[in-house]
């Protein structure tokens, strides 16, 4: 009895063996992992497409600061632009700093001559044309 007993005790303690080697049991999927149900959004366009954009809303903000007179309206306009350049440059802190500084020059628009604005902000899309071509 005491033997029989001492066996039932000694076998306990080891866990029955898996139905299925772990890993292999098939069952279908309850929900979407967390990764796949917010996916991080892309970008709807390519490199190339992203760079022709940029270049284009930088000769578009070249030909608004030589038309710039200091007119409320103008300055409006070349906000909206610098806001859309933001979102097409590329995420580096090379090239969003000049971008950044575009909106603090045309905050200043007010205070500064006109010329000087025009100046500031030409030198400001070339150094961006320069940080984003090498």
């Amino acid at each position: 009895m005491r033997l029989l007993a001492l066996l039932l005790a000694g076998c306990t303690h080891y866990p029955p063996p898996p139905p299925e080697p772990v890993g292999q049991a098939s069952r279908a999927y309850t929900t979407l992992p967390a990764y796949l149900s917010n996916p991080i959004a892309e970008h709807d366009l390519t490199a190339q497409e992203r760079m022709q954009h940029m270049n284009q809303l930088l000769r578009d903000i070249d030909a608004r600061a030589g038309e710039l007179d200091g007119t409320p309206g103008q300055t409006a306009e070349l906000r909206l632009k610098v806001r859309e350049l933001q979102e097409v440059v590329p995420p580096t802190p090379a090239v969003l700093l000049p971008v950044e500084r575009m909106t603090l020059v045309l905050d200043e628009t007010a205070a500064v001559p006109p010329e000087d604005t025009r100046r500031r902000l030409w030198a400001l899309t070339d150094l961006i044309r320069l940080r984003t071509q090498f």
